[in-house]
Formats: structure tokens, sequence, C-alpha cells
């Protein structure tokens, strides 16, 4: 138990040391602790195939040795057949014991572990060993070895370190999610050095970069005293120094064909510092290699930008040549003719335009003095922004590739201001995360992001057309229907680590993936999208939606939005138009507060309501409906400009309307006449009336519908010899015959005038004016109405209209009685269904007593067919009198249910003509 003590004691130590994941191969044990290690791995094992468990302990035991037998003993073959060689087992029960205890170990003790497709428990221990003691661990020596010999060119610089673990992550990203061996790039040998890393190494590395890039480092350290002759330093690791040794001394020191021409001729001091000398004569940049990862479809071709602040000064073009795990530029010195106090620059892939190094402000002066021979500068000190990762790490960025939903961290200082975000202040930092309106301010600079994403936006662009809502005598756009939001995050930050406040409630991470996401998508750029719906948080009028991000024990606000929100109006409104102008038809069961505003607004309140809503005519003539006088006069309107538009309004505007379209008919008929005489005129009606027809309707078509249908209707009954009285015939109809001098026409031209003027009226079968009918030879005879039964009625249909209307007639019936008659009739002839039968028995008792009834849902055919028998029945009530009423609930239907009016109209007009009644257009 106490050696085991002392191994936890080491693993802390690491843990500690490392921020990021830990690597237990990095774990260095002794020789004595290994055989402990291994003694109590047998023991267990032992025991587990006794009884088929293990121990916390010994699960301890088995995961910690499974690493560092593949750190220090493991050789060639199977994992699992080489360990079951090395401990006397069977493979099979090697293999159990093991991953149940690497199971339960790693998920207690929370070790990353390494998810793939095939052998994650192998891939798993060989990340954790990090260069194994097998041919795996040879491969990664020499791999690096090739790196340092092309890519270095055995010039090892803090410089070219710090550019060189970056680009190597870069490169790991892809390759560590692709099958080993299965690197896309083939050229030049590069696919051959990075296959020589196995998948595990680049987990590795990625978990944990300062730990692994610290061996890397150590490594390069090993070729350089190599390759100088000279001594390794004392703290050198040990064990990476027998294990390099043993690997070179297996593969003849690591030479060969492709090694001998790199090792020959190498070149000595090819390392560029990089540095920046400003004088009179201009400015001079020594621009050391960088690393650059071409992608397989991308040219290798680069430039370098120089700017002088965001000004760009020149671009050039890099010289770049093939690495053995990539590609680098040649180091370089370049010179500008003008001194530069805001010197930058940047080295871009010319292809993708991708950033691969910015230096940032490094390189700003201030205070410079010129006389004729001299230039002093003074280096301006430039706060560093750094990216705040996970796990308390941070990434130092440039301030020229700022990029939105980032959470950045600056130095507190007074020439540093930044607007458009929430800040926090932590440790004299101000921390914040970047939108798409952010900037940083630093003394004349302003910084902000290029991509300009917005990090929290309405996902579903749903809002009320042409309303608002009025706040602080602001106008607010409404939202409604299926309201989602998006936020995007960008990696490495994660959903759980998001909070929301919607109208105070406060939803976590863990619950928003539970409860409320809706949608998880991946935009190009890499980042996510993640979709929500707060519906049941909403409420109508403002909404406040607040969002956090949860990073090191802080709690950044990303996004504070205002929204407004109704899923439906107290009232109903649209946009129309009549006579050119625009109103709103504005209607609500509930009472209304309208007032009229000085910028075309109507605003509306209703007494319980304090919400005010304002309807803004910006959209009105795109969205405006075309009505006609009859609805003009009883529908209730509101004008932008006049307020509630009264009835006494209507009626002038209404006069205006008719008395243009009245002297439109009435000059065109008189013109037309004037020029050809009334003789020709009807002439040319009889000889070509379609032509006629046609030309007077283009005429009739820039008027109101609705009167021309008034004019050509009455004119019509009025030359039939109908006696029309009203309004529309006093005014307009009578005038227009006189001035025609239509009572001076011989018979048949006044009959040539009739004809047309039947085809030009409007289809009394398809009008929406209300007609109406009036008896001429005062009672109605019976011998018509059953000739009409007789003559248009099946049998089938005279039998079934019959017994129903007996049924309906019988007001004395009880509903029980009316019920059982229902069904009997039903037994008989089931051509509707029962409830159908029911349903027209009272709805024509509803109809008798003179209700309102809606003829939708009814069997019309059926329910007419009763009428006619209740005609041939009975003369306590006039016909007319009944179809009017029929015509009154026909005009109620809408306009979906038009064949259903069309048919009651034809009904009632065919039957006004058998019983010779008057048909009126009103």
């Amino acid at each position: 138990m106490e050696e085991l003590n002392i191994i936890k004691n080491e693993i802390n130590k690491v843990k500690t040391h490392y921020s990021d994941s830990l690597l237990l191969g990095l774990v260095n044990l002794n020789t004595t602790q290994i055989d402990h290690l291994e003694k109590r791995a047998v023991t267990s094992l032992r025991s587990y195939s006794q009884k088929g468990l293990l121990r916390v302990e010994e699960s301890y035991y088995l995961s910690l040795y499974a690493v560092h037998y593949a750190k220090h003993l493991y050789s060639s073959g199977r994992y699992w057949e080489d360990l079951s060689s090395t401990l006397g087992f069977d493979e099979g029960i090697i293999r159990e014991a093991f991953i149940t205890a690497m199971k339960y170990t790693y998920k207690k003790e929370k070790w990353a572990f390494y998810r793939t497709t095939r052998n994650e428990y192998v891939e798993t221990i060989r990340m954790h060993s990090v260069i194994g003691n097998d041919h795996s661990g040879d491969n990664i020596i020499y791999g690096f070895y090739l790196v340092y010999l092309k890519d270095f060119e055995t010039q090892v610089t803090k410089e070219k370190l710090d550019l060189f673990f970056p680009y190597l992550k870069e490169i790991f990203q892809p390759f560590e999610s692709t099958d080993e061996g299965e690197y896309v790039n083939t050229y030049n040998g590069i696919a051959y050095v990075r296959g020589l890393m196995p998948k595990s190494f680049a987990r590795a590395f990625n978990i944990n970069d300062q730990a692994v890039g610290a061996l890397i480092e150590q490594m390069f350290i090993y070729f350089d005293t190599l390759n100088n002759n000279t001594l390794l330093p004392a703290s050198f690791d040990g064990y990476l120094k027998k294990k390099i040794e043993a690997s070179m001394a297996s593969n003849n020191n690591f030479i060969n064909d492709y090694t001998k021409p790199l090792v020959k001729n190498r070149r000595k001091n090819q390392g560029i510092t990089e540095v920046v000398t400003q004088s009179y004569k201009g400015t001079e940049i020594n621009i050391p290699s960088h690393f650059i990862d071409f992608k397989s479809n991308e040219r290798h071709k680069a430039d370098v930008i120089f700017y002088d602040g965001e000004k760009v000064v020149k671009r050039l073009d890099l010289t770049i040549k093939d690495g053995a795990i990539g590609w680098r530029s040649e180091a370089a010195t370049f010179r500008l003719r003008s001194p530069l106090t805001r010197f930058r620059y940047e080295i871009r892939k010319i292809s993708s335009g991708e950033i691969v190094y910015d230096s940032g402000s490094k390189f700003y002066t201030k205070n410079r003095k010129v006389d004729a021979n001299s230039i002093e500068t003074v280096k301006e000190e430039v706060p560093v922004l750094h990216k705040i990762l996970s796990n308390n790490k941070k990434e130092q960025k440039s301030l020229h590739h700022l990029k939105t939903g980032e959470i950045y961290s600056i130095k507190t200082q007074k020439n540093v201001k930044i607007v458009h975000a929430h800040t926090v202040q932590h440790n004299n930092e101000t921390i914040f995360v970047m939108k798409d309106k952010t900037a940083i301010l630093i003394n004349e600079e302003r910084y902000t992001a290029r991509n300009n994403h917005l990090i929290v936006s309405v996902s579903n662009n749903e809002y009320l057309s042409t309303i608002s809502l009025v706040d602080n005598n602001e106008l607010k756009r409404v939202y409604s229907g299926n309201l989602r939001f998006k936020v995007r995050l960008g990696v490495p930050y994660e959903l759980s680590q998001l909070s929301v406040d919607i109208n105070g409630e406060i939803i976590d991470g863990t619950e928003l993936r539970r409860t409320v996401l809706k949608e998880v998508s991946l935009y190009n750029e890499g980042d996510f999208k993640f979709t929500f719906d707060f519906y049941d948080l909403f409420k109508t009028g403002k909404n406040t939606l607040k969002v956090f991000i949860g990073l090191n024990n802080l709690k950044l606000p990303i996004a504070d939005i205002e929204f407004y929100y109704s899923n439906a109006v107290p009232f109903s409104y649209e946009w129309v138009t009549f006579n050119q102008d625009h109103y709103i038809n504005l209607q609500s069961d509930a009472h209304l507060t309208i007032n009229q505003t000085k910028d075309r607004q109507i605003t509306v309140q209703t007494r319980d309501n304090s919400l005010i809503w304002a309807l803004s005519s910006s959209n009105e003539k795109e969205e405006s409906k075309v009505i006609e006088s009859n609805e003009f006069i009883h529908l209730p309107l509101v004008s932008v400009e006049r307020g509630i538009v009264s009835q006494d309004d209507k009626k002038e505007v209404l006069q205006e309307v008719y008395d243009s379209s009245y002297l439109k008919t009435e000059d065109y008929i008189k013109e037309l006449i004037g020029s050809i005489g009334i003789n020709s005129f009807f002439h040319q009606i009889a000889d070509d009336k379609e032509q006629m027809i046609k030309t007077l309707t283009n005429i009739l078509m820039e008027v109101d519908g609705y009167f021309i249908k008034l004019i050509v209707s009455e004119l019509h009954l009025i030359l039939n010899n109908k006696v029309v009285e009203g309004y529309i015939t006093e005014r307009y109809i009578l005038p227009l015959i006189t001035s025609l001098n239509l009572r001076h026409l011989n018979n048949t031209y006044y009959k040539v005038f009739s004809q047309f003027l039947n085809q030009m009226k409007t289809d009394l079968y398809d009008t929406d004016l209300l007609i109406t009918f009036k008896p001429k030879e005062g009672q109605i005879k019976l011998d018509k109405a059953s000739k009409l039964i007789v003559n248009e009625l099946s049998t089938h249909r005279r039998n079934r209209a019959f017994t129903l209307y007996k049924i309906a007639a019988d007001t004395s019936m009880t509903r029980y009685k009316t019920i059982n008659s229902v069904k009997d009739m039903y037994k008989k002839n089931p051509s509707r269904s029962y409830e159908e039968y029911i349903e027209i028995v009272e709805w024509y008792r509803e109809f008798l007593v003179g209700n309102p009834i809606d003829i939708t849902s009814v069997h019309t055919e059926t329910f007419i067919d009763m009428l006619l028998f209740h005609i041939q029945q009975t003369d306590a009530l006039p016909l007319a009198e009944y179809m009017n009423r029929l015509e009154a609930s026909s005009q109620l239907i809408d306009s979906e249910h038009g064949d259903i009016k069309k048919y009651v109209r034809t009904r009632l007009v065919d039957m006004a003509e058998v019983f010779n009644l008057e048909v009126t257009v009103r």
C-alpha cells in the first residue's frame, strides 16, 4: 500500500505541473516501482481468473501497469498477445481483466480516454505511454529527426519552436481523425513522415501539447548535441535519452539514403532572427522561416504583406521549400523606402487567403525624431491580447485577426477601451466576448472582428407585418409564430458552458440540451450553431433574453437582447384600397382606443390591455387589398391621414366615385354615338357585339365595379319594362337614358341595345350583390310548385325531401320522436349519413321560424328540395320571403364555399323564373 501511495504522489505531481489532461506515461517510475506494479498486476489477474471480480485497488494497478508496460517493455506484435506472453495468463483473461479495470478506473479518476473506431483500449494505452517501447516509438523519434534535418535545417531556436508547435497542432488535428496511414497529402515524402506518427501520439499532443511539446523539444536538443558534438544538459530526461540511443543504435543511427544528403548538405547558421530596423533610409525587416501547412487542393505559394497600421504598403512573394513534415518559407530580408511607425506584416497563403502569421503590434513605435541624417524611435507598448481557452489556458492572438464568439482578455489600462461588449474585470485584466459590433480602442487605433458574425440571433425571421409595439415612443418589431434563437459557438467553447436567462428564468447548459435544444448544425468555418426554442417562456409584449458563457469560474455575458413577441393581436386588421386611397380595416370584439399620429401611423389600445400597438403605413401599397363600394360603406375603416372614417365621410367619398363613374360611362357612349351616329352605333352593336362589349368593359373597369353592376343591372331591368326605384336609378340611370335618347329609338334598336346590356350585366348567378325576390301575381299557384318538383327532382330525391320535410314541419315532435323518425327514414334511404339527416331537420326548423342558418353545414340540394314541398303544401308565408331569407343566409358564406353559394343562387333564380318573381339586384 505504501508503494502505491508513492506512485500516486508522483502522478499528482505531474497532474499539478501540467494544466492539461494527465498522460500517465509522463510519470517517470524507477525499476523498483515498475517491478512492484507487475507483481501486483499478476496477483490481481490471478484473483480475477478465480472470482471474475476486481477490487478498486486491483483495477488501479492493472490500468497503470498497462501504460508502463507499453512504455518500457512492449516490443512488437499484438499488444494483448505480447502482454499475455509476459505475464503468463491466457490472452482472453488478460484482455477481459484489463478492459474491466480501465472502464472503472478511467471513469473514477477522470483520466483521458481515446475513443476511436477500433481498438480504443489499446489506442488509449498507447496515447498515455506517449512514446512507446515498440517500433511506434522508434518511428516517432526518427520522424522528428527528419524534421530536425529538413524543417529546422539543424538550427533549433526558441523563435522557430514557437512557430513550429502551433503548426504541428494544426497538422495533427485532422490527422488524428483519419485512419492510420490514410493522410491525404502525398507530395515529396511528406505523407511518409506524417505516416510515421501514430494516431495515439497525435492525440496525446492535442490533449496536452505543453507536456508532449517539451518531449519533442528535448528530442531536438539531443539531435543538436549529437550534431555539434556537445554534452546534454544534466536535466535531460533519462528515459528519453535511453530510448533515443536504443532507437538510433537499432536503426544505424538513422543514416539511410533519405538522410545522407540532408546531413551532408546541411547549412550552418541559417537561422535569421525576426528583427525590424527603422532608419532615415527606411525600414529593414528580417523575416525568419515560417512553417506553412498547405492542403492537398492548395498551390504551394505564399506572400508577405507589409502594413502601416491597417494600410497595405507592399506585397511580395515568398520562396517556399519542402520540409519533412510540411512546408516552410525561406528566411529573407526585405527593405522598404519609408520608416513606418505602425509597422506589421502578415504571411498569407495565396490560394486560400489564410493568414499563417501576423506580427501584430510588437514593432509599433512612437515619439519619432527625424533630422537630416538620423531617426530615433521609441517602441510603443501595445497591450497583449489573449484568447481564453478552457482549463485556464490562454493563447496570444493578434489584434488584427479578431473573431466573433471568441473570449479575449487584455490588460486593463487607461489607453485601452472596449466598446459594444459586456466586460468583466479579473486580476487586472478586462475579459469580454467579441461580438459583431465590439471594438477594441487602443490610443488612436480601432480593432474589430473581420468575420462579423452574430453570436445570438433570431433563427426564424417571423414577425407581424406592418404592426409594431410602442415602447418609450419607439416602434419595436413584434415577432410571432415558431420563434427560435440560435447561438453560435466556436472551438473550444461548448454547449455545457452556456446558460440562458429568459424573462428571469435561468436555464443552464445541461438543462438547455435536455429541454429547449432543437437543432445542432455546423458552419463552414467550423463553428457550431445551437438552435433553442423558448416558446413556453415567452410573454406577450416585451421579453428579455440574456446569454452567458461560464469559463474558468467566470460568468461572461455574451448577449442581452430585448424582443417583443405576440402570437395573437387583440384585433384584426388589413390594409385596403378604395378609389386609390389606403385604409385600415380594423375590427375587434373589444373596445378599442384608436389614435392618429403625425408620422402616418395609427396606434391601437384595448381597454384591458396596457400594450400600445402601432399600424405603420410603410408597406400599405404592397399589402393592400382593393375593395368596392359596398365593402367601403360597411367596413370599419381608419385612415392614416384622417383617423376613423365616419359614415358621412364614406358617403361623401362614395358620391364622388359614383359621379365620376357615371360621367365616364356617359361621356364614352355620347362620344361614340356622336362620332358614328346613333343608327350606326346600334348597327355596330348588332354586327360586332363582342368588340363593343370588350371596348366598353375596358372603360368601365377603370371605375368602381360595384357601381357598374348596379348601372348595368338596373338599366337592363328598365329596358325590359321592369319597374326599378331607388337612389341609383333616380340619380344615374334615368339621366343616362335621357342623354342617350333611348326613348326615341325604334323597337329594333331598343331590342339590340337591351341585348347588349344583357350581355354586359354581371351574371346573376355569380354576382356578389344581394338579390331580392318580389311576387308579381299575388298568391303562388300550387300547380307551379308541383310542376317544378316533378320536372327537376328524381324519384329518389322526391322521396328523401318529402320525408324530411314532413319530419321537420311537424313541430309537435319531441326530440326523441324526431330521432326515431329519422332513423326509420335512414334505413330506407341511406344515401346520406344519419347525422346529416338529423342536422338538416334541425336547421330547417330554425329556418322556418326566421333564424339565420349556416348553409354550409347542411346538404343544400336536399334543403332546397324540402322548400319546394313546403311551397306545395302551404301558403302560410309567401314564397318570395322564404327565398329572400335563403338568399340572405347564402350571403354569409365565405369565399372558401363559393361553390355552395353559386348553387343556392342558381336554384333561387331558376325558381324565380318558374314562379314569375321579379328579381332585383341591390
